[in-house]
């Protein structure tokens, strides 16, 4: 009974590692066929000197929050 509860364990996390992956490249093709992305690389341009992490926090800051659109935060 043990073995079965690993095996099934095992596919379930198989499963949803397939399903993150399927939802990862969605996510990356919406990203480069929209205008988002040549955005981003715009403004990336701009901050030479920055990291990755530091420009990404950077856009996190700048993006219009639900809650300034009349929103309710989730």
């Amino acid at each position: 009974m043990r073995n079965a509860t690993i095996t099934r364990d095992v596919k379930d996390r198989q499963a949803e590692a397939e399903a993150l992956h399927a939802s990862i490249v969605e996510q990356v093709q919406q990203l480069t066929d929209s205008g988002q992305w040549r955005a981003f690389l715009e403004f990336a341009r701009s901050f030479h000197t920055y990291s990755l992490n530091n420009l990404l926090l950077i856009i996190a800051l700048r993006l219009p929050r639900e809650e300034d659109r009349g929103g309710r935060r989730r």
